[in-house]
């Protein structure tokens, strides 16, 4: 009898070893799960940054975001192909995404843009798009 709990108690051990393991494998998930979160969300904070497109390897056209007071986009055809590009930025208020600007550029020399001020806590998305057809980009903007 002795025997059976020495045995039950190295089994429970045991047992009590492995759930231990289990959780800190689920914790250290967990934990590494929030920093991926986190290192996302902060990565989509507003601050210089451009958004390309391309086709057959070459760059086509752009939009780049200025984060200065107030915040500036320029949308640039980068190609001389008979295609030009639009530029549009969006904002997700309550359950919809609302067009706030569109600006189109192709056809002549420079870039062209728009001026819209980010507001503090709003989820902005941006695209580019190519005329014609073929590639777009878009991205999340927050100030």
């Amino acid at each position: 009898m002795f025997r059976d709990s020495v045995s039950n108690s190295n089994e429970s051990r045991e047992a009590e070893g492995l759930l231990l393991k289990a959780w800190i494998f689920r914790a250290a998930t967990i934990g590494a799960a929030i920093g991926l979160v986190v290192g996302v969300a902060t990565s989509a904070q507003a601050a210089d940054a451009a958004l390309s497109i391309y086709k057959d390897g070459s760059r086509v056209g752009y939009i780049h975001h200025f984060d200065a007071d107030p915040d500036s986009f320029s949308v640039c055809d980068t190609k001389a192909d008979g295609y030009g590009v639009t530029g549009k930025l969006y904002a997700f208020i309550n359950t919809d995404w609302f067009l706030l600007a569109s600006e189109d550029d192709g056809g002549d020399a420079g870039c062209d843009g728009f001026i819209w001020d980010l507001g503090a806590g709003t989820q902005y998305m941006w695209t580019i798009e190519r005329h014609g057809g073929g590639p777009s980009a878009s991205g999340y903007l927050k100030e």
